[in-house]
């Protein structure tokens, strides 16, 4: 007897990456620089053709990344 799926989610992968770098003068100044990426598995063919979002079984694709710089300085007087 075959069982009927329970559920009719699309099977979804997602692989997230960050990076933060620090440079630390002195306590209260420093400079920050991250990164950071999003990989998830939506087919690509169907993404070029047409308007709806299809998940893909193999296949990451970036559909996220942003990079971001800080300096903090502390000011004492």
């Amino acid at each position: 007897m075959a069982c009927a799926p329970r559920s009719a989610v699309e099977y979804a992968k997602t692989l997230a990456g960050d990076i933060l770098l620090t440079y630390l003068l002195h306590p209260g100044t420093a400079l920050y620089v991250g990164y950071s990426n999003l990989l998830e598995n939506y087919n690509r063919l169907v993404l070029e053709q047409a308007a709806r979002l299809e998940r893909s079984p193999a296949g990451l694709m970036s559909t996220a990344a942003g990079l971001f710089v800080k300096f903090s300085y502390l000011y004492r007087f």
